[in-house]
């Protein structure tokens, strides 16, 4: 298995003020991508309720027939995950992102919002997952591991009016600094259409990944 999470040297760079004998070219100033990666879903609200089908974002479907699909309110797109209605004892689906490379860039988080409406139970629950092997198409056949994040569906956080369905809770800055190369992360819904405890909805927005220090 491979380790994604490979162990980092952590430099200490003190640099003084200097005011003569030194050549312009003798200093290189690092240049950094302030945001590696950004989605906020609002280029695609023309798709409103169909399944999640945009860029280069994969929606696969592990259990039942419900994915993640697109939505809009105000004028903000955003995805949801919800088995209200499927009929399925178990819906579970991914949304998971282009490939993204943190080569270029350093000291980099993670950052996203999320929102449940009518979820009561913490069975009804977003996962999030990150991968460096995964090839695109198997989903199943990757190393998935998880990420500990603020979510909507946390215990604290679970009750039928958390967030009213609005986009407000922040999952806190994800450190992702020590991670090097190209990765995927995942967003699993997990649900059910025949246990009422089990069919609210989840709703996912503003994913981004940026350096920290700038």
């Amino acid at each position: 298995m491979k380790n994604i999470f490979k162990p980092f040297l952590l430099l200490t760079i003190s640099v003084g003020v200097l005011t003569s004998c030194v050549k312009d070219d003798d200093f290189e100033v690092a240049s950094f991508k302030e945001t590696v990666y950004k989605e906020v879903f609002d280029s695609y609200i023309v798709n409103d309720d169909e399944y999640l089908n945009f860029g280069d974002w994969t929606s696969f479907v592990e259990t039942g027939s419900v994915h993640w699909f697109e939505k809009e309110t105000d004028d903000n797109g955003y995805l949801e995950f919800t088995s209200y209605q499927s009929g399925e004892a178990s819906n579970i689906a991914w949304a998971i992102t282009p490939k993204i490379n943190l080569d270029e860039s350093e000291n980099e988080v993670l950052t996203f919002k999320t929102s449940s409406e009518y979820v009561t139970d913490p069975g009804n629950k977003i996962e999030v997952f990150i991968s460096s092997d995964f090839d695109g198409t198997n989903v199943l056949g990757a190393t998935w591991t998880p990420v500990v994040a603020v979510l909507a569906n946390n215990s604290t956080n679970i009750s039928s009016t958390a967030s009213n369905g609005f986009i407000n809770i922040n999952s806190g800055e994800i450190d992702l600094s020590a991670i090097t190369g190209d990765i995927y992360i995942a967003f699993k819904g997990t649900g059910s259409g025949t246990n009422v405890a089990l069919d609210g909805s989840l709703r996912l927005d503003d994913i981004k990944i940026y350096n920290k220090n700038l």
